[in-house]
This record gives structure tokens, C-alpha cells and sequence, in this order.
């Protein structure tokens, strides 16, 4: 496969075009290129995705990859993940197709075939009982004093004090996997009740550039409160939160 970054000469105009990429999304692109590759050589097909520069046998490649796409075990994907899979493949076409135009496979009148393979397959799963995604059960008020009373959590060592900074704010402020990763000290602010607020300058959707303002309209940073310690209480996550800014 090329390159999935589109590159220019201009050095200033490459770092605005680097930005541009979400880290997570071109990592998804990348999974599901892989089974691309996969399907390629069990199936002994010589171009790859980027390589076709005729519609027709793009629409026949594609449509047999959806028709093809399981686990490397054999199981099925849930319908979910193929509906993504088939997001990760347009979204690597729109920048990488030699074909003319310019590649739009979502376009029901350019891809009528790939669409309707899609579409009976995500069918197919969710009769077969693959519609449901997986779950993951929110921790309990005993599973979370548990992890606070863990030494892993404790605020005696640096290491023990960030992990448990991380803690109480994916557990007050409801962050996503990858939220954490990118906060920064300046998006804690002290407050005057003597609660701390959760600036987020970027999150998953709302990266802050033309792109996801197309999408989601304009968005602005978010901002969320965490209230002062209650007096007495056995867990103090402001003190433990200052402890770490």
C-alpha cells in the first residue's frame, strides 16, 4: 500500500497536513488494510487497494472482500465492525485511488454493487445474531474503592499518583480511552468553590479543523466541572487531583 499521508514539498504545509490526521482513525485504516492483504494473497490478486485504476474491477474487488471478510479464525465480525471496515476502505480511496474522479464508494449510483454486497451482509450477520456489539459492564461502587485502596493507586509514589489522577477523572468526567492521552496540565483550572473544571480542547469529535466542522458544525471547548471534596469523606479526588497539577 502507499503512503496514506498525502505529502506536498512545502515543509510548513506537510505539518498543517500531518495534523490534520487523527492518530486513532489511521490506525482503524491500517487494521483493515491488513485484512485487504489478506484477502489478496488468499486469493492470489495482485493489485492492491490503491492499484486499481478501472471502477469495474474496483466494484468486483471490493464487493468479493465484503462477501470474503471474517476473522482470521473464520468467525464472523460483528455488523458494526464490517459497516466500519467498509468506512476504513472509503476513507483510504477518497486520498489513494489511481481512478480518475477520484474514488466516493458510499455513492449508491457509483457503487450500486459494493453497497448492496454491504448491505446483505450486514443483514446476513445481524439475523445470524452478530448485530449486537460488545458491552462492557460499568464498574460497581465496590469495584471503584477497591481500585482507590490498591496500592497501584497509591498517591505515596509518582507513578501511583498519575494512575490515580487518570482514575478520577475517567471516572468523574466520563473520558474515552484515548482522552487521556491528551490532556495537558493547563486543561485543569482551579475553581473558586474549590473544585477543579476539565477544560477539552480536542476530543474523538471535535479535533478543531475544517474537517469535523463540516461533520459536527462548529464546536466549541468543552468544559467540565468537578465539584470541592465533601468534608469527612473517605476519598478526596480535588486534594488528589492538585496533589498531581
Amino acid at each position: 500500500m502507499s503512503n496514506r499521508i498525502l505529502t506536498v514539498n512545502d515543509p510548513e504545509a506537510q505539518r498543517f497536513i500531518n495534523l490534520s490526521y487523527v492518530t486513532n482513525t489511521e490506525k482503524n485504516t491500517s487494521k483493515w488494510l491488513r485484512h485487504i492483504d489478506r484477502f489478496r494473497k488468499e486469493k492470489n490478486i495482485v493489485n492492491t487497494l490503491d492499484e486499481f485504476d478501472n471502477k469495474a474491477e474496483l466494484v468486483t474487488f471490493i464487493s468479493s472482500f465484503i462477501g470474503w471478510l471474517s476473522k482470521k479464525d473464520g468467525s464472523p465480525f460483528k455488523v458494526e465492525s464490517v459497516h466500519n471496515c467498509y468506512s476504513a476502505l472509503a476513507r483510504y480511496l477518497r486520498e489513494n485511488s489511481r481512478i480518475d474522479g477520484g474514488v466516493r464508494i458510499w455513492d449508491k449510483y457509483s457503487f450500486p454493487k459494493s453497497l448492496r454486497c454491504l448491505d446483505g451482509k450486514m443483514k446476513s450477520l445481524q439475523y445470524d445474531g452478530y448485530g449486537d456489539t460488545d458491552k462492557r459492564d460499568s464498574l460497581t461502587s465496590n469495584e471503584i474503592i477497591s481500585c482507590l485502596n490498591h496500592n497501584y493507586l497509591s498517591i505515596d509514589n509518582n507513578e501511583g499518583l498519575i494512575r490515580r489522577a487518570f482514575f478520577w477523572l475517567s471516572i468523574l468526567c466520563g473520558l474515552r480511552g484515548g482522552d487521556t492521552y491528551k490532556l495537558e496540565f493547563r486543561d485543569l483550572e482551579r475553581r473558586e468553590d474549590g473544585g477543579i473544571q476539565l477544560r477539552f480542547r480536542q476530543e474523538k469529535n471535535n479535533q478543531g479543523g475544517v474537517l469535523y466542522r463540516q461533520r459536527y458544525g462548529h464546536t466549541g471547548t468543552r468544559t467540565i466541572p468537578i465539584p470541592p471534596d465533601i468534608k469527612d469523606n473517605q476519598f478526596t479526588p480535588i486534594a488528589d487531583l492538585l496533589l498531581y497539577i
